[in-house]
C-alpha cells in the first residue's frame, strides 16, 4: 500500500477565476433539427506550440503558478472584489489592431504574431554579433508589456539606429506579415472593430512576434 503525501489532485478548479460563454444553438437539417453549442471566448494553444512534452509542460506550469498566485490573493482580500484570469489574443486575425487610424470601416491587420523583415547594412562586415543584438532588441520592443499600444515602424528604426549607430550605416524596414514598407503603423483601437462595441467582455491582443517551430523569433533581418 502506497500513500502521497498531501493527496493527488487530478484538475485544478480555474472556474472561480476565468470564464468561458457556451449557448445551445439550433442546427437545421435536410430531416430533422439538431441541439448543438456555441462555444465563445475559450482560451487555445497554437498546435504546433504543444507538440512536445517540454513545451506543454511549461505552458502548464506557468498557468499553474499564475493561479497559486490568485488564489493567494483572493485568500487574503477582505473586501467583496475578485480577481479575473484573463488571456490576451497573440495569434491570429485581429480585431482590435488596424493599418489606419481613421475612418468608418478600419482595415484590421491580418494577423497578430508580426512577421517582420529588415535589411541591414553593418559597418564591418566581419561583425557577426549586431545582427542577433538587433533581433532580440526589435522583439523586445514589438513586445513591451509596460506599453500595449500602438506600433510605429518609424519610432522603432529610430530606437535602434539611435542604438547601434557605431555598429551600422543605416536600417530599412521591409514590411511585416504579407504587407510591404508601406504599411508602417499599426493602430490599437479601444473597442471591437468588428461589433463596433467596447465592453469587459472584449478580448485584449497583444502584438507579438510570430515564432518559429524552432521557438526562434520570426524575424528576417537581411545583410546589404
Amino acid at each position: 500500500m502506497y500513500t502521497v503525501s498531501g493527496g493527488l489532485n487530478f484538475y485544478e478548479n480555474y472556474s472561480e477565476i476565468i470564464q468561458s460563454q457556451v449557448e445551445d444553438i439550433k442546427i437545421e437539417g435536410e430531416y430533422t433539427d439538431y441541439v448543438g453549442f456555441h462555444i465563445k471566448r475559450v482560451p487555445c494553444i497554437r498546435r504546433s506550440y504543444v507538440t512536445t512534452e517540454e513545451n506543454m509542460l511549461e505552458f502548464v506550469d506557468n498557468i499553474n503558478y499564475k493561479k497559486a498566485y490568485i488564489d493567494d490573493a483572493l485568500y487574503v482580500l477582505e473586501d467583496n472584489f475578485l480577481i479575473d484570469f484573463k488571456f490576451f489574443n497573440t495569434y491570429g486575425p485581429s480585431r482590435i489592431y488596424t493599418l489606419d487610424r481613421w475612418g468608418y470601416e478600419k482595415q484590421l491587420i491580418d494577423r497578430v504574431n508580426l512577421t517582420l523583415n529588415f535589411e541591414v547594412r553593418l559597418l564591418q562586415t566581419s561583425d557577426k554579433n549586431t545582427k542577433d543584438y538587433i533581433l532580440r532588441d526589435i522583439k523586445e520592443i514589438v513586445e513591451d508589456l509596460n506599453d500595449i499600444s500602438s506600433l510605429h515602424i518609424p519610432n522603432l528604426i529610430t530606437t535602434i539606429t539611435n542604438t547601434y549607430r557605431e555598429s551600422i550605416e543605416y536600417i530599412e524596414f521591409l514590411g511585416f506579415n504579407d504587407y510591404g514598407p508601406g504599411e508602417q503603423h499599426i493602430y490599437r483601437q479601444e473597442y471591437n472593430v468588428v461589433t463596433g462595441k467596447q465592453d469587459v467582455n472584449m478580448v485584449p491582443e497583444f502584438l507579438t512576434v510570430h515564432t518559429n517551430l524552432d521557438m526562434s523569433p520570426d524575424i528576417t533581418i537581411n545583410l546589404a
